[in-house]
């Protein structure tokens, strides 16, 4: 292509660049109506431009639709349409970028600003420019820049507050990786220490003095994040308390894994909370004390870990890494776990144990008793999700028929009293498993009465009585099937 050509292509696209992302991106679903820019052509245009080898030109118009595109973006109101769009746009100027005519390093550094300059995740591809093969002086080069800025803002002195901080963790990963990427890590591990204080990433700093054996520093820096747990999220307080346990660990402790998987299941029971338990204290000489205890806790809602400690049912672990404990802890604990809600979790679990370790009876004898004491009526489901109930009556329907049947017989009328045609499907399809378990079981005769009395109570549901008719003889109409 011509130079003039391929002058005026690169005009075009300029011009077809500043027109699509000035417009202001909407979409109403409901109504089927919006404003959303056509990116296509621009894609077009950008593509043979590349083919043509005008790299540095697309360079720079690359650099614009980030400006432009980010902008466009921060005010669009159309579900995302107009950034993934955008982000289609961003492998082709990619391809340009690492052959451009600028010098290594700038290109390097210009992929990182944009990197760091977008939040909606559009200039992601961007990555792959980081996964060039640069040498360590070009990365060196660009952890210089970044550690200047870095510095330049290190300088303005103050407490930040939580923004500040955010908008200061990005840069300083952006640092940390350039710095082991140009060969300084040494240098990498020294920042993370020293920004954990100012931005609380404190796990990051942890990570890096475990992977260089610096285990004492690494203990003490999670202590003080966790003694700051107040400002950090979850997630990073979680961190920090399976970093301990790592670092533990190391040193052959196991203990404090252990009662940091007990306290977690104690906070928030649950199934897989009880199992990760019993195999994390597997082959230990606590394994059947605290499975003991934990069932204690799963019937009563007392913790053994925070009760005053007894010769009958000592607590044997220490206390686990974690962020202090306030004074009045214990009895806010009993207080939520003498809450009905917290009552019906827990019990729901040894339901669920009941079930996994095939102690069908105990299974149902925790479901009975939930029941009764949920002062609600019996066969509510109010208190049981309805997934739940059928897990437990196929669970039982061999070694209990005669529960599973009731069980699925008050599904099946709870579906049809619904009062919504599309799940009388469903209602009829439990009819015809309860009619498989008395045949299975050898008492088909006791099947006539089943199903008259299920007749008998929706007798003015006409469409039911239909659908029931089509399941039970087996033409019952499927979705996507013409009859």
């Amino acid at each position: 292509m011509a130079n003039a050509e391929s002058g005026q292509l690169v005009a075009a696209a300029r011009k077809e660049l500043r027109a699509v992302t000035s417009l202001d991106p909407w979409m109403n679903h409901w109504k089927g109506i919006g404003n959303v820019p056509d990116y296509a052509m621009l894609e077009r245009q950008l593509d043979t431009l590349v083919r043509n080898r005008r790299f540095d030109d697309v360079v720079e118009l690359g650099e614009e639709l980030v400006r432009r595109g980010l902008d466009q973006v921060a005010r669009s109101d159309d579900d995302g349409l107009t950034a993934e769009a955008i982000a289609n746009c961003m492998p082709i100027v990619c391809r340009a970028w690492t052959r451009s005519g600028r010098p290594a390093a700038m290109q390097l550094l210009g992929a990182i600003d944009v990197l760091l300059s977008d939040d909606f995740g559009v200039c992601e591809a961007f990555e792959d420019v980081l996964d060039h093969e640069w040498g360590e002086d070009v990365w060196s080069s660009a952890a210089d820049e970044l550690r200047r800025r870095l510095d330049a803002e290190r300088g303005k002195g103050g407490k930040l507050d939580w923004s500040a901080r955010c908008a200061r963790i990005d840069p300083g990963d952006r640092l940390i990786h350039a710095l082991d990427q140009a060969g300084r890590s040494d240098e990498a591990t020294e920042l993370a220490v020293k920004e954990a204080d100012a931005t609380e990433e404190f796990p990051r700093a942890v990570e890096r003095l475990i992977e260089v054996g610096r285990l004492e520093q690494a203990e003490e820096l999670a202590r003080t994040g966790l003694r700051r747990s107040h400002a950090l999220p979850p997630g990073p307080v979680s961190r920090l308390e399976d970093l301990l346990c790592e670092i533990a660990a190391s040193r052959g402790d196991r203990l404090p894994r252990i009662a940091l998987v007990a306290r977690r299941f104690f906070e928030s029971p649950d199934l897989d909370g009880f199992q990760s338990l019993a195999e994390t204290a597997m082959r230990t000489e606590f394994a059947r004390t605290l499975r003991a205890t934990a069932i204690e806790f799963l019937e009563t809602g007392r913790r053994p870990d925070l009760e005053p400690r007894t010769r009958k049912m000592a607590w044997p672990l220490p206390e686990p890494p974690g962020p202090p404990r306030p004074a009045s802890e214990l009895e806010k604990v009993r207080e939520r776990e003498a809450t009905r809600h917290r009552t019906s979790e827990r019990w729901r679990v040894l339901i669920e144990l009941g079930l996994v370790e095939g102690r069908h009876d105990d299974a149902l004898a925790w479901f009975d008793r939930l029941e009764s004491d949920s002062g609600v009526a019996r066969g509510s489901m109010d208190i049981f999700p309805f997934t739940f109930v059928d897990r437990l009556a196929t669970a039982v329907e061999t070694t209990h028929p005669d529960r599973a049947i009731a069980l699925h017989v008050r599904m099946a009328h709870q579906t049809a009293a619904l009062k919504d045609t599309r799940k009388y499907r469903a209602a009829a399809e439990r009819l015809r498993r309860i009619r498989s378990i008395l045949e299975k079981a050898g008492r088909d005769a006791e099947w006539p009465a089943v199903v008259d009395e299920f007749r008998s109570t929706h007798e003015r549901k006409w469409r039911l009585l239909e659908i029931l008719d089509e399941t039970l003889r087996g033409t019952g109409r499927r979705r996507g099937r013409r009859k």
